[in-house]
């Protein structure tokens, strides 16, 4: 009983189905700035309060909870890829795709529980990755939010490329690192949790071609706001914002993060040597 009311306490904090009823509407409903806190935040100190509980307070034992992260991590990458596939508004597309990540870094600790070190080091590098290519799709969110009357629709976001090409090419970078597609710290930390998964074997690896279709469905949507922003034509004719150096400086590193994650496969060493750290010995 109280494993079960601890698990959902921290399902309920990474916002895993079924316990992610509030997350559209927080990000949705959210100031801008306030819903790329809550997306990356309270997300990764959840998955430190789970490292700290299961992967040492429980390791001992995790072959009794593996199963309970398979399913939780499986149900909860595909019915957040399949409903944010249905929305128009963008942050709350991103609200549920970010409730499909939580499934893939669930994986990641899945792998480990399978007797694969590697699980827990995609889950670190999983949850870096995330924090920077995430809170720079909010901020550029947030930098077309400046005009007065600006939602966050889709066709705020018609024309960008043209109206706006740094703004327009940073939002298709992080686009593409959330999609997984190389040589980005999206697709770096998909394949490592996929390659765990694959090498835990059993019922975990089953999680390996879950994911892997789950990624493909989620680039329909995440593609789809590349396709407004370089085929659609503006909304208005209103001249582009200007934007200060904070919200610039801002772009600025998490852009460069997305990629030197991607391209400097050394970086990894280091969360290995923190995965060493947390396991159990």
């Amino acid at each position: 009983m109280g494993f079960a009311f601890m698990t959902t306490g921290v399902a309920f904090k990474i916002a895993a189905v079924p316990f992610h009823y509030w997350t559209p509407d927080a990000y949705q409903g959210s100031p801008t700035p306030v819903t790329g806190y809550l997306s990356v935040g309270p997300k990764v100190g959840a998955f430190a309060l789970i490292l700290r509980l299961f992967v040492e307070a429980l390791g001992p034992v995790k072959a009794d909870w593996l199963p309970v992260i398979i399913v939780l991590a499986a149900v909860t990458m595909t019915l957040g890829n399949l409903v944010a596939l249905t929305q128009d508004n963008v942050k709350r597309m991103l609200a549920y795709s970010s409730i499909a990540h939580t499934g893939y870094m669930l994986v990641g600790l899945a792998a480990f529980a399978g007797g694969q070190q590697l699980g827990l080091e995609g889950l670190l590098f999983y949850g870096a990755a995330y924090s920077f290519m995430n809170l720079g799709a909010f901020a550029v969110i947030a930098a077309l939010q400046k005009r007065a009357g600006v939602t966050s629709s889709l066709d705020t976001f018609a024309g960008l490329g043209r109206k706006e090409p740094v703004l327009g090419a940073l939002m298709f970078l992080f686009l593409l690192s959330l999609t997984g597609i190389p040589p980005t710290a999206g697709f770096f930390a998909k394949a490592v949790v996929i390659l765990a998964a694959v090498q835990a074997g059993g019922w975990v690896s089953f999680l390996a071609v879950i994911t892997m279709l789950n990624a493909a469905a989620a680039a329909f949507y995440y593609l789809r706001v590349a396709v407004y922003m370089y085929m659609r034509d503006p909304a208005s004719e209103a001249p582009p914002l200007h934007h200060g150096r904070l919200l610039w400086s801002g772009l600025a590193v998490t852009a460069v993060l997305t990629i030197l994650f991607g391209f400097l496969p050394g970086i990894f060493g280091v969360v290995g040597q923190a995965a060493q750290a947390i396991a159990p010995t």
